[in-house]
């Protein structure tokens, strides 16, 4: 566990200390600038900023203490609890900017000193939450060994807390969702009746940073509160939810400022454009750079390692991830082409093309994947031949895409002044490209969505019947990870191929889009991976104990059987 321990640690404190500072400059250009200082808007999220901020402490001393392996002078669990309260104070600041865009967009006329007197009650609730706990009669415990926090019962006011920040959070989220729910649907029928076009929807980019906020905050809230519910207690659980916290609270706030307020007042961003361009290819360069070299060695031990090499889903899972492993050339270099602000003899372009076909094969290999759980779980009898075809075809769609858009016939072309990338209709074949790449990808995604509906109903209905503990789904791993990447690959697509429809065309529209795609196929799998299965973790980290907890047991068995009846 050592490794682990120094692993974790070492990544909370690396990414505290890459974004508490950028973090705390958008929050001093919040205060010391009129522009943004004089509008109620600005001050409250700043004020939501603040708490983030004050969470840095506890991600910081909790890195700290998974290296030392033991908690410090208490000063983890101190700032445990002073996170605590923040998370209680920050869940009424997001109820206040809810109302503070209901009252700006609807044009509700109360006085604002009634927002002023909810903010003063939040800081108020925060401070008195974090003094209770910091009493002999309430405690909230860390324990590094087992990374878990949970509230002392034998002090006698512990429940009392916990069921009063919970009873806060619960109702303002409810609150929140409720107000933000009214916003979309006057926005929509406001933009039917008044036949406004996508441009009014620029003056809302503040609303649309409140929303994903409050949606990402509500993710994590259920994550937390249900999740042992559903997947089981389990280390990785709370490793992969700790890991959400600092990227929601640290990672996502200032990202949002960055994209979204510069649009919000394009004439005076909150930089120039050209130091757009030059973050934008450093994140796209940085992110390259740590994701692919893990990601490698995921797939190496996938095929090196015996034990997944016989395997088919493993299989399955490398080729996918050669896939995504090729598209890091596109990514290196538009980071390269945003740095000099031109596509260096097309490398930009050319590798734009390789990464559109990686995307085909890389949605043949999902539904490849999700066949595999299906015959697996349910215990489906037909030849292997079947998933070796599939994948053999996905190569070779991949390879008859790239090789037509590389023809005059075709183009699939990039701008880097625009961050944009479009098929070139003067191309006679273009089109044809476009639409069966289209149909390709949305037959793929469809087929296995409904694959993974039946495999839900059909593990709840054997749980059900057959009276199956959490500890029956921990069999299931492979198939919760393909399910997961499913579906941020739906949300992702959805969000390229409509995002300019809902939200109109935009240049933080682009870079958010882009940003995503690299989080989606080069952090988001090896994490996923590196998370959910302990044996792979033991490869990954070889200073853990080398214990063979391998979690595919079953599947041993099945292939065994299968290959006897062979």
């Amino acid at each position: 566990m050592d490794a682990v321990h120094s692993g974790f640690g070492a990544f909370l404190i690396g990414l505290t200390v890459l974004c508490l500072p950028v973090y705390i400059r958008i929050l001093y250009i919040f205060v010391k600038v009129p522009k943004y200082r004089k509008l109620q808007c600005y001050r409250i999220m700043a004020q939501q900023g603040v708490t983030h901020c004050l969470m840095a402490p506890y991600f910081l001393f909790l890195g700290v203490d998974h290296f030392l392996g033991y908690d410090l002078c208490r000063i983890g669990q101190t700032s445990l609890k002073l996170m605590g309260a923040c998370l209680r104070s920050e869940a009424i600041f997001g109820f206040v900017l809810a109302l503070d865009r209901l009252k700006l967009i609807c044009d509700l006329t109360y006085p604002k000193y009634i927002h002023t007197l909810l903010c003063l009650f939040s800081w108020c609730f925060g401070a008195t939450y974090f003094s209770l706990l910091m009493t002999p009669n309430a405690d909230f415990t860390l324990n590094i060994t087992t990374y878990s926090s949970y509230f002392d019962s034998t002090r006698p006011y512990s429940a009392y807390i916990q069921q009063a920040g919970y009873c806060l959070v619960l109702s303002c989220c409810c609150l929140t969702f409720l107000v933000y729910s009214t916003l979309v649907v006057f926005l929509l029928y406001r933009r039917y009746k008044q036949k406004l076009n996508a441009t009014y929807f620029k003056e809302k980019w503040i609303f649309l940073q409140a929303l994903v906020r409050f949606a990402f905050d509500l993710s994590l809230t259920i994550l937390y509160n249900f999740g042992s519910s559903i997947f089981g207690p389990s280390v990785e659980l709370r490793i992969a939810t700790t890991i959400c916290y600092i990227l929601n609270y640290l990672f996502l706030p200032p990202l949002l400022y960055i994209m979204m307020i510069s649009c919000y007042n394009s004439s005076t961003p909150l930089w120039h454009m050209d130091a757009v361009h030059y973050t934008f290819g450093a994140s796209l360069l940085i992110l390259t750079a740590v994701c692919l070299p893990v990601y490698m060695r995921v797939i190496y031990i996938f095929v090196a390692v015996p034990k997944y090499r016989r395997l088919q889903c493993y299989h399955i899972m490398t080729q996918q991830a050669i896939t995504h492993c090729l598209m890091a050339p596109y990514f290196v270099f538009v980071g390269i082409g945003h740095f000099i602000g031109d596509d260096f003899y097309g490398v930009g372009q050319t590798s734009l093309k390789l990464m559109a076909a990686c995307l085909r094969s890389e949605a043949i290999f999902g539904f490849v994947l999700a066949l595999d759980r299906l015959k697996l779980i349910c215990d489906l009898r037909y030849p292997n031949l079947l998933h070796t075809s599939l994948c053999i075809f996905s190569w070779c769609f991949g390879i008859a895409y790239f090789s037509v858009l590389m023809t005059p016939k075709a183009d699939f072309t990039l701008n880097i002044n625009t961050y944009s990338s479009y098929f070139d209709n003067s191309k006679p074949y273009s089109s044809y490209i476009q639409q069966i790449g289209y149909c390709t990808v949305l037959v793929c995604y469809s087929l296995t969505f409904i694959i993974y509906s039946t495999l839900v109903a059909y593990l709840l209905h054997r749980r059900y019947k057959q009276m199956l503990n959490a500890n029956y789904f921990k069999e299931k791993w492979i198939f919760l990870q393909a399910l997961v990447r499913f579906a941020f690959d739906l949300i992702l697509t959805i969000f390229y191929n409509f995002g300019s429809s809902i939200l109109g065309h935009s240049t933080a529209l682009k870079i958010a889009t882009s940003i995503c795609y690299i989080l989606n196929y080069l952090f988001l799998p090896p994490l996923l991976y590196v998370v959910i299965i302990s044996s792979l973790r033991n490869k990954m980290l070889p200073g853990q104990t080398r214990v063979d907890t391998t979690f595919v047991s079953p599947v041993h068995q099945v292939r065994s059987q299968c290959s006897q009846q062979r």
